[in-house]
């Protein structure tokens, strides 16, 4: 049975929310009861693709998983949770900008950075990779369907050789920017409508995923190439074990739900 306390400090006035024997619920009992509920819907999720899902990202060349067991994340939620943070970035264009990149890329460690199709240009490119440079941010490609007018957030019916041929285009421009600047490409992350539509067609999948083989050095070790960035258990996943690309589960948030801050969701 899961026990979880909530614990005041009077001296700070912040409350603490954490697993513990000494279970112990103050205020808000209704949210209480839907917060274990809807963790134990979680952990029965994370269990089922614990053994298939690698959760962690490539940092400097290694690629991190959770090693114990997904129940155990509950128990050690009291104590701090080690993360390490994505973001998309590089969306504006031209004199038009997009966020705060310059302050965000001072707390990440992997920058997505669109490639021209839903946002960004040759200049907002190479100020964003000179950004992460500087930084000591790893990049990885944010290619998207050609849509700059819907941000690349619309659909397209689209051939799995023409979308491979769509992304080699992108990619290849971010990679002229990061060789100009010395850093090597980590990975590639699909953005907006078609991380959707590749995360359910396993033909598109395979499209997208082995645009990775491409601009993964000759001899390279298949734990050290170029990753792709997607949706655990999906066909992002299935395709890039099929390829043996290192894959990376992205846009996942505590605990472990796939989020976008610029997107309305619902449950």
């Amino acid at each position: 049975m899961l026990q979880f306390r909530i614990a005041h400090d009077d001296s700070s006035g912040v409350y603490d929310f954490g697993a513990n024997e000494n279970n112990r619920y103050i205020a808000y009992p209704e949210l209480v009861e839907t917060l274990v509920a809807y963790l134990r819907r979680e952990v029965q999720r994370l269990e089922q693709i614990r053994d298939e899902a690698i959760l962690g990202p490539r940092v400097m060349g290694v690629h991190l998983s959770v090693n114990s067991p997904s129940a155990s994340l509950l128990s050690t939620m009291s104590k701090p949770l080690r993360a390490t943070v994505n973001c998309d970035m590089g969306e504006g264009f031209s004199l038009f900008t997009m966020g705060d990149d310059e302050g965000l890329m001072k707390t990440i460690h992997l920058a997505n950075i669109a490639c021209g199709f839903h946002a960004s240009d040759f200049s907002v490119m190479n100020k964003t990779v000179l950004l992460a440079k500087v930084n000591h941010v790893l990049v990885g490609a944010h290619p998207s369907l050609p849509d700059l007018q819907g941000f690349g957030r619309r659909e397209m019916a689209i051939e799995p050789d023409e979308l491979a041929s769509c992304f080699v285009y992108q990619v290849g421009a971010l990679d002229g920017f990061l060789k100009r600047h010395g850093l090597p490409l980590n990975h590639i992350k699909p953005h907006g409508a078609i991380y959707g539509q590749t995360a359910r067609n396993l033909d598109l999948a395979r499209a997208v995923v082995g645009v990775a083989n491409i601009f993964t050095g000759r001899g390279a070790r298949p734990d050290t190439g170029v990753a792709f960035m997607g949706l655990a258990g999906t066909a992002h996943q299935h395709a890039a074990e099929e390829l043996g690309v290192p894959f990376i589960a992205g846009s996942i948030s505590f605990p472990c739900m796939p989020v976008a801050a610029d997107i309305t969701h619902s449950e």
